[in-house]
């Protein structure tokens, strides 16, 4: 049964963006995901090799996106990224729910979400000059009877004072998600964080007020960034991957929300 796990939302401006959300359309719009920075920034990767041999620091995800013309009241952002093993069950190191999967093993504080880029990586733009506040949960999610994923959620939003007109022409972070290394090592380990893993952004929401037009919804790279992935990699060859996911077909904001239920 899939369950979700509210997310810790700090913006009342939330409550007041439009419920209504749209397929993007767009020649310059789209979304990336990359390990250690954004797209095209220093030290990005598509692929991370972690020896397993450290149970302290964290590994960290950025969520980027280029906006489309015309928005002119961003106020909010939110994305899901879906974790999938090589394994036929979720490995007990991936266990990052509070909920469901495979015991909870790592379920206590094993990721955190972060929506402020004052202190760097500077090498895409922070639509929120510090502002943004929000929150970053997990699921254990099974598609068609697969246990092997677990899903993240992040979402955060600024007041309707600190709206944005992005720039179309540029790359923002939305949002970086640490994995930690707790219980990698010695007493109390989880296991299985020497196996492989493929990390997909399913989806990237922008929210706006009414003023603005309403959320748009992005599903794939940016034309502007050619080379730009969707998916990294975790202890396998992005090559010849152990893992995989099955290619994501249209479906309608009713069947998407479904999810979250």
């Amino acid at each position: 049964m899939k369950r979700w796990v509210p997310l810790f939302i700090a913006v009342a401006a939330v409550s007041v963006v439009l419920p209504r959300t749209t397929f993007a359309q767009s020649a310059t719009a789209g979304i990336s995901l990359q390990w250690a920075n954004c797209f095209g920034g220093a030290g990005a990767l598509t692929s991370k090799n972690f020896a397993c041999n450290i149970s302290n620091g964290a590994e960290v995800m950025y969520v980027s996106f280029v906006p489309p013309g015309g928005m002119t009241e961003l106020v909010g952002f939110s994305c899901v990224i879906d974790v999938h093993t090589d394994q036929s069950a979720l490995p007990p190191w991936w266990d990052i729910t509070p909920i469901g999967g495979a015991g909870n093993c790592r379920a206590t504080s094993t990721i955190s979400g972060n929506f402020g880029f004052t202190g760097g990586p500077f090498d895409c733009m922070d639509p929120w000059s510090g502002q943004a506040s929000g929150g970053t949960s997990s699921n254990f999610l099974q598609v068609n009877g697969d246990p092997t994923r677990v899903r993240i959620n992040s979402v955060c939003a600024v007041a309707l004072t600190s709206a944005i007109i992005p720039d179309s022409t540029q790359q923002y972070y939305g949002a970086s998600v640490s994995v930690n290394h707790s219980k990698t090592t010695g007493a109390g380990l989880c296991a299985g964080c020497n196996f492989g893993a493929c990390i997909r952004l399913n989806d990237v929401r922008l929210s706006q007020t009414l003023a603005g037009g309403g959320d748009l919804y992005f599903t794939s790279t940016s034309p502007t960034l050619p080379g730009s992935v969707q998916q990294i990699f975790w202890n396998t060859d992005p090559a010849a991957p152990t893992c995989t996911f099955t290619p994501t077909r249209k479906e309608t904001w009713g069947q998407i929300k479904s999810l979250y239920r």
